[in-house]
């Protein structure tokens, strides 16, 4: 049996990156693995990993740095003012300030970046993850064959890219890192960039990314081994369920007060992450709003309560208040996207893909997504689905003004869709694949230009591990 260890860390929205780990957990064999499962301390994580997680799972919460369920309080002064209705004259210019802009930042940002700076906080906050993974891998380094490290980015959260430095430096068999978001590019002012770069090329044995479009990046933006990259696709993957009767289908959209005739558009995702695209789908929806064709457009989601209040004030400024439902959080997602015509996934900043995209596929939905990170690589343009500009709002009026008249074109997609995603996006596929990247599995590593070295002793005290590079003294076990 494999003593596995899994850390993943998160930020405070807890999406697509914890559900994958979480149902890894679910379905690692284990007469196969002995797991250890680390993660950073969080109220929301442990609510969501009491939705998706198996009974039984336990859990090491961790005191990471900076704390989960901290708040910017530059962030929080920005959005109070943003969604306040009656502004006095001071705050007015205060939130003029805060709210100018260049490129694509805003003076907030740039004021919590120095901040930031000024209060020594990114030293702080290395210091205090290197102390808490120095204590823990000190002590349980002797019963770990395997760290797996899933990150929901790149950098992404600074706590796994120390842990993986402390697990390199502990000498621990095989490291594996997971990415599921794009890689943000090497700043010359940021020199902890570089510094990541090399100690995730030496200590890493594979780099999982999550789709072709992090592969990329990475490979264009950031200074990583090519060889480390794990050579065959490993994806995100939804278990099979299947479409709603029709019967079951009519009784939900009467539930949700959809006539026979109305088209259903559906968008899920979490309401705070703008990233996600809602105010340029609302912006779209109002452009055909006078076209007279019938459709509601159903939100599902949580958020917070200022950035509720500004999108439903956007849909009264937008005239779209007969054409919108909030419906908040749902746990039915799967019969909501059977429910729906079209399903939306309008995002505008970076993405891997999201489960939104294949829980659209699975119930044989229609689909339009955008070109933002890696949201079209499950889709077949203009067969499984529809792909438009990211941020383009005309594109994406003219694709849902098409699709709303043309019902036979929804369903024949739909089908498509579906049937790429029994092809392709199997879960039980995925974990296949992972299990033999944890027991290293020749087919998913990149040949090395360095044959493996031999032991150089008998004694079992020493062995070698081209992974790692060099000959080192290890605890004795074997491979």
């Amino acid at each position: 049996m494999q003593n596995l260890t899994i850390y993943t860390g998160h930020g405070p929205i807890i999406g697509g990156d914890a559900k994958f780990i979480i149902d890894l957990v679910n379905d690692l064999d284990p007469e196969k693995y002995r797991i250890t499962f680390l993660t950073d301390r969080s109220a929301t994580f442990a609510k969501r990993l009491e939705q998706w997680g198996k009974p039984g799972i336990a859990v090491q919460y961790l005191d990471t740095a900076p704390s989960v369920d901290s708040s910017e309080q530059i962030y929080e002064l920005y959005r109070h003012l943003e969604v306040k209705e009656r502004r006095s004259a001071f705050e007015s210019l205060i939130f003029k300030i805060l709210d100018l802009s260049y490129g694509h930042r805003k003076f907030y940002q740039f004021l919590q970046f120095i901040c930031a700076i000024l209060s020594l906080r990114p030293l702080r906050v290395k210091i205090i993850n290197l102390h808490l993974f120095w204590r823990f891998f000190r002590k349980n380094h002797r019963n770990i064959d395997i760290f797996h490290v899933n990150n929901g980015g790149y950098p992404g959260k600074e706590a796994c890219l120390i842990a993986i430095i402390v697990a390199g430096l502990f000498r621990i068999d095989r490291i594996v890192l997971s990415i599921h978001n794009i890689p943000g590019p090497c700043r010359w002012y940021r020199p902890s960039d570089r510094l990541y770069d090399f100690c995730v090329s030496r200590f890493c044995d594979v780099v999982i990314p999550i789709c072709e479009a992090i592969r990329s990046a990475l490979l264009a933006q950031r200074r990583l081994d090519p060889s480390k990259m794990c050579s065959t696709r490993v994806t995100i993957g939804l278990r099979d369920q299947l479409p709603l009767p029709l019967a079951a289908r009519a009784l939900l959209r009467r539930e949700l007060g959809l006539a026979d005739e109305t088209v259903a558009i559906l968008v899920c995702g979490n309401l705070d992450e703008e990233r996600k695209g809602h105010e340029p789908l609302l912006r779209a929806l109002h452009n055909i709003r006078q076209s007279g064709l019938p459709f509601v457009l159903l939100v599902a989601g949580s958020g917070g309560a200022r950035r509720i209040l500004y999108l439903k004030q956007l849909v009264s400024s937008l005239d779209l208040a007969d054409h919108v439902q909030f419906l908040g959080y749902r746990a039915d997602t799967h019969e909501l996207n059977c429910a729906a015509d079209i399903v939306t996934v309008p995002s505008i900043g970076v993405e891997g893909i999201p489960f939104t995209i294949l829980e659209a596929c699975r119930a044989g939905a229609c689909l339009i997504t955008t070109t933002a990170g890696g949201c079209a690589e499950p889709i077949d343009h203009d067969e499984s689905g529809f792909v438009v500009k990211l941020a383009d709002i005309e594109s994406l009026a003219a694709m849902l003004y098409k699709l709303i008249s043309n019902r036979s074109l929804r369903e024949t997609s739909g089908h498509a869709a579906r049937k790429k995603f029994l092809a392709h996006y199997l879960w039980a596929l995925q974990v296949k694949k992972i299990d033999e990247i944890f027991i290293g599995s020749p087919k998913y590593e990149l040949n090395r230009l360095i044959p493996q070295p031999e032991v150089l002793s008998c004694s079992s005290n020493f062995r070698s591990d081209s992974g790692k590079g060099n000959y080192y003294r290890g605890s004795g076990r074997q491979s």
